[in-house]
């Protein structure tokens, strides 16, 4: 089994960008440990409305909960073998602000989820019906 969910605070902008019929957005996520001086990072991809939604509403130091599953890429550069481990994010949640009711963002839905990408990486060509999204 693969699965990730981990809550944290955007470290920039998640940024998006058109690849083929589909959206790619991607951002970088700070992750507290119990001990408050320390912070683990993760970089997190997302793909389709997914993608969108982030793009839109995952802005630097916003709260989120992100679920997922982990993904590795291996290449080769001046003749060492490299891997990166990531999250591949099939939902988002963006909870209220503490000290209110509402949102990060007025407009911004509770969750972001769309069809998640397939296993090999590669983008999910069809959008998630627009009852996954809210």
């Amino acid at each position: 089994m693969n699965n990730v969910n981990i809550v944290g605070r955007w470290v920039s902008d998640v940024v998006s960008k058109d690849v083929g019929e589909t959206t790619k957005a991607e951002g970088r996520i700070a992750v507290d440990t119990f001990k408050k001086e320390v912070a683990h990072f993760f970089d997190v991809e997302m793909w389709g409305k997914t993608a969108e939604i982030a793009a839109q509403y995952c802005k630097k130091g916003n709260f989120a909960i992100v679920s997922g599953r982990l993904a590795q890429d291996t290449w080769e550069k001046d003749g060492e073998k490299r891997s990166k481990v990531y999250i591949v994010a099939e939902r988002i949640d963006l909870p209220p602000k503490s000290g209110g009711s509402e949102s990060q963002e007025s407009a911004a839905p509770a969750r972001a989820a769309a069809k998640p990408a397939p296993k090999s990486g590669k983008p999910a060509l069809a959008a998630a019906p627009d009852e996954d999204l809210f």
